[in-house]
């Protein structure tokens, strides 16, 4: 009823691997951008503009990256991360509520690019990439009655197909070329 996480990370990881720093960069930085699109204007209906704007400021500072390909300010860095988790949303946010699962998974999502320029482990923009995706395995298991579906997972499932299609998409389409953040809706 789900794509697990173990089976995306086997179906994605050697496209991620042949991937430079900058270009996973990229790639984590896209699915944000998609995650902010999607899931972003349900914290101003919220009440939560404020916190929003952070997000979508520090959404910006990883393309202000990609774009000057300068040596990455570490305490900048920090900065946008402490103003992150420092965020103050008096809220239950429910992994199980689509939309609340979009926001949640937009904030890790953005947390773990933070990361990935500080420590530059792929993990984190692997883990960022499965966002999207487990967004959509909230919206399946809102939906489906687990008693009278029968159980599909995995990345055969159609459910997913649009999601891993676009994001396949774009790390071939890496392997060959140099993208900016005017790209950022590329295949989107």
């Amino acid at each position: 009823m789900a794509l697990p996480y173990v089976t995306y990370t086997k179906a994605v990881k050697n496209d991620l691997t042949a991937l430079s720093f900058e270009k996973l960069l990229f790639f984590g930085t896209w699915c944000c951008e998609h995650l902010d699109n999607k899931y972003g204007s349900y914290l101003d209906e919220l009440g939560f503009v404020k916190e929003h704007t952070l997000m979508t400021n520090t959404i910006s500072f990883l393309w202000n990256i990609i774009d000057s390909n300068a040596v990455i300010d570490e305490a900048a860095v920090k900065k946008q991360l402490r103003m992150l988790l420092n965020m103050d949303m008096d809220y239950e946010f429910d992994f199980a509520k689509p939309k609340d699962c979009g926001v949640l998974k937009l904030m890790e999502g953005i947390e773990r690019m933070l990361n990935y320029l500080k420590k530059k482990n792929p993990e984190d923009v692997l883990a960022c990439a499965y966002y999207p995706l487990d967004v959509l395995n909230a919206f399946k298991n809102s939906k489906l009655d687990p008693y009278t579906t029968p159980m599909k997972s995995g990345v055969d499932d159609p459910y997913f197909k649009e999601e891993l299609d676009t994001q396949h998409k774009l790390l071939t389409y890496l392997k060959d070329h140099n993208v900016t953040s005017a790209d950022k809706n590329i295949f989107r």
